[in-house]
């Protein structure tokens, strides 16, 4: 089997409410996407894609979204790479990643996104909205997966 085969059977969409309350939802949904996918329970692979869909979803339901919205998180492998994406209804302003002061609460989340990630941008969509996605090399750790 090839891989863009192999892929398309990864391949893994949801959409979520533009809510606060949704992250969770979306990160057990992640996690139990990338253990099938083949990750170890204990891989730092795992615990920094996690980390990073929370963060990008976040940052799209309070920058990008308002009430009603729904943002569309995708994720799959391909020859070792995961890629994350998450999808937003609004294309300007695309996200950049900032140097927070040492007294803000907040602001350091693309920074992170940026530093975990092996690859990280921006695409803006034909019609309304943006992708906001990241690339990390993780080997698949189960035989078969």
């Amino acid at each position: 089997m090839n891989d863009i085969v192999q892929a398309a059977q990864r391949r893994w969409q949801a959409d979520y409410k533009a809510e606060l309350s949704s992250v969770g939802q979306m990160r057990r949904a992640v996690r139990a996407r990338l253990l099938r996918g083949g990750l170890e329970p204990d891989s730092d692979a795992l615990g920094e894609l996690m980390l990073m869909a929370s963060e990008l979803v976040t940052n799209a339901i309070v920058h990008a979204c308002a009430v009603g919205d729904v943002t569309t998180v995708r994720l799959w492998a391909l020859g070792g790479v995961w890629q994350l994406e998450v999808q937003d209804p609004l294309c300007r302003p695309l996200p950049e990643p900032t140097e927070a002061g040492p007294a803000a609460t907040g602001g350091r989340g693309l920074l992170l996104v940026r530093g975990l990630s092996d690859e990280f941008g921006v695409e803006l969509l034909s019609g309304r909205g943006k992708s906001v996605w990241v690339r990390k090399a993780a080997s698949l750790e189960r035989a078969g997966r």
